[in-house]
């Protein structure tokens, strides 16, 4: 009787074309991802330019809420050095997780990682720039954001720029020729229709490669108001409890703050960052996951810069951030070679996110975290340790 009852509702709802799959509600994190798809399709983003910008902007809420509570709360470093090592962790170890988890061997697009990494490394270089006198001024705050501005109307650009720059350097450039400009192909994201917003009906490919009929019903999108102010107060509880125990535990074991920030909190923030370039990935979309990787860095550029312009330009007006730590400014300069080596290491793999880019990536972070470490330690370098309380 149980049984016929559950049959019957299941009946009921596949008339109203309302059946929530189970497989939806046990992958919660593909449901977020799904969040891009409205603003994918409503302004006409590529997969490449959604991962640089609406998912890297909301896979990198934590690190934001990070430089707020170093530049207003802590006042100290434990901000830019979380920045700093995420970004690390980013080029590196995200792209290290991807083509170790990835299930199958994505194909990269040269544009857009070239994009993203010249970008990024205009970044850095501005933040080297800045930080050199440690100290940071409202308009070299303001400098910060315009190079985020600048990005922004790039990407708003960015298939006539594209179209631009593959006419005029695939002559010379092989990685830019015409294989690079063909176009992928492309599928209709789960659940939505350019029309109705309804499931896209048709023939749908397995695994296998065998092609079987969808079913007859459709989805019904299921909006839920509210739920982003609920996240960001979620979001911002959780960092603040992040970073005072971080710090508490730093100064009881005598870890400088930039350690403690280069290494737990730049793993730890970029926790969203992994998991969405890990699915995209998984689902054989390399040059969305790259994008994410290397955008979430551009906008920790803004994470950086929207705190220290509204201290120095609203609250303190007369006094300037203080950087302490002087190794900041190697770290920083060592991303500019981890931007060339990313580059490199994918040119020479052959333009493929595949377990040999991992394990390249992967031992590349354990070197360059270990050095970072080394050097914030004082133990090679001439860097003199400061602590939280310094």
């Amino acid at each position: 009787m149980a049984e016929q009852v559950k049959v019957e509702r299941s009946l009921t709802w596949r008339r109203a074309g309302c059946e929530v799959p189970q497989q939806h509600l046990k992958r919660p994190h593909q449901n977020e991802l799904l969040s891009v798809a409205p603003q994918k399709r409503g302004l006409g983003l590529s997969q490449d330019v959604a991962g640089a910008t609406f998912m890297a902007a909301g896979s990198s809420a934590p690190e934001l809420v990070t430089a707020f509570l170093g530049v207003f709360v802590t006042k100290g470093d434990i901000g830019i050095s979380t920045i700093v090592g995420s970004a690390v962790y980013n080029l590196l170890g995200i792209c290290a997780a991807c083509g170790l988890l990835a299930s199958m061997a994505g194909c990269l697009t040269c544009w857009p990682l070239f994009r993203d990494c010249l970008a990024y490394g205009i970044s850095v270089a501005a933040v080297i720039g800045i930080i050199s006198d440690n100290k940071v001024f409202w308009y070299e705050a303001a400098c910060l954001l315009l190079v985020y501005g600048v990005y922004i109307v790039v990407l708003c650009f960015d298939l006539r720029i594209s179209e631009f720059v593959l006419r005029k350097l695939s002559p010379c450039c092989t990685c830019l020729g015409p294989a690079s400009a063909e176009k992928h192909e492309t599928q209709p994201l789960m659940g939505w229709n350019d029309d109705n917003g309804l499931r896209v009906c048709g023939r749908s490919r397995t695994d296998s490669g065998i092609f079987q009929d969808d079913s007859g019903y459709s989805h019904l999108s299921l909006s839920l108001h509210g739920l982003n102010e609920i996240t960001e107060v979620w979001i911002s509880a959780f960092t603040y409890v992040l970073v005072w125990m971080v710090i508490v535990v730093g100064e009881t074991l005598s870890i400088p703050d930039t350690v403690m920030g280069l290494t737990l909190l730049a793993a730890g923030t970029s926790i969203p960052d992994t998991v969405a370039s890990v699915m995209v990935a998984r689902e054989g979309k390399a040059d969305m996951a790259m994008s994410n990787i290397v955008g979430s860095n551009v906008f920790d550029m803004l994470c950086l810069g929207l705190p220290w312009f509204i201290r120095t330009a609203f609250v303190e007006t007369n006094t300037p951030v203080e950087v302490n730590s002087t190794g900041l400014i190697f770290i920083s300069s060592t991303l500019l070679l981890s931007i060339v080596f990313l580059f490199v290491a994918v040119h020479i793999n052959r333009w493929r996110l595949n377990w040999k880019l991992g394990i390249v990536c992967l031992f590349c972070y354990i070197v360059f975290a270990t050095l970072s470490i080394l050097y914030e330690l004082g133990i090679i370098g001439n860097n003199p340790i400061r602590m939280c309380s310094d």
